[in-house]
């Protein structure tokens, strides 16, 4: 059994202003920390082998069921605080918190997770700064189930507070890994993995060829879009038609529109040989 949670009344606390820190990507990296706030995303942290570090949670905002989660983390010999809901709002980013926040070990995948692998679907995120929008790919990477997602490029922040938010848990179900573009471009020639890459200069639509081999699918961000090298890389140039004013569809919207015909034609594919 662990010890019962300590209690921290101030929003100066020493521990409270450590955690204030980590919404600084500097001082995360320096750390190899990261915050992760709400119960559904610790939970399932935990289910995947991401036992947090540290726990915090406030009485007079949590439910229940979630300071349940609290005080099973905490008899797991968790670190955990009960602190005054003036403390927890110091800590949160949410509008409506569930009272609950856990500092977790921030880790670096690499390409050689993957050696051992059947790789069928990969999603590759090159140079996307925007964290609500990784993190709704990684969702969306998530519920299409895919084999690894591969972010590539300057400016990404797996770890920031709002990837963690925007992906719901997804961080932690889905195998990610952060590498420089060329060594994921020969990881893939030499798996024998195509590449598709999404490009408005595309003149096939996304429905247009077929997805049923090993394939990875890049994405790039909306401002500047994919690389010349990535571009020269991929087997397949697609894009999603545009029959309005608009021009372009956020990037996370485009990459479940383009992952979930993926997988419907997969589907049928399996479907049809029944």
């Amino acid at each position: 059994m662990g010890k019962p949670p300590d209690l921290i009344e101030s929003a100066r606390n020493p521990r409270i202003k450590g955690v204030l820190r980590l919404q600084n990507r500097r001082f995360r990296d320096e750390k190899r920390r990261f915050l992760v706030e709400g119960a559904r995303e610790i939970s399932r942290a935990v289910q995947a082998g991401h036992n947090p570090i540290e726990v915090f949670f406030c009485t007079e905002v949590c439910s229940p069921t979630t300071e349940t989660i609290a005080m099973e983390l905490a008899a797991s010999n968790t670190k955990c605080f009960r602190v005054s809901e003036e403390a927890f709002n110091k800590i949160s980013l949410r509008q409506n918190p569930d009272g609950i926040a856990a500092v977790m070990a921030s880790w670096n995948g690499n390409l050689a997770d993957l050696n051992t692998i059947t790789l069928s679907l990969i999603l590759v995120i090159h140079g996307l700064e925007k964290p609500g929008n990784i993190g709704a790919l990684l969702r969306t990477a998530d519920s299409v189930g895919i084999d690894a997602v591969i972010l590539t490029g300057k400016g990404t922040d797996l770890f920031n507070p709002n990837v963690v938010r925007a992906s719901m848990g997804s961080l932690f179900t889905t195998r990610v890994i952060q590498e420089d573009s060329t060594r994921v471009q020969e990881f893939l020639v030499r798996r024998g993995i195509s590449v598709v890459a999404a490009t408005p200069s595309a003149s096939q639509p996304h429905w247009g060829p077929s997805f049923l081999e090993p394939m990875a699918l890049v994405v790039g961000s909306e401002d500047t879009g994919l690389d010349n090298a990535w571009l020269e890389t991929a087997e397949t140039l697609i894009q999603i038609p545009m029959h309005g004013t608009a021009d372009s569809l956020n990037v996370a919207t485009s990459g479940a529109v383009i992952l979930y015909e993926i997988l419907r034609q997969r589907t049928t594919q399996s479907d049809s040989t029944r």
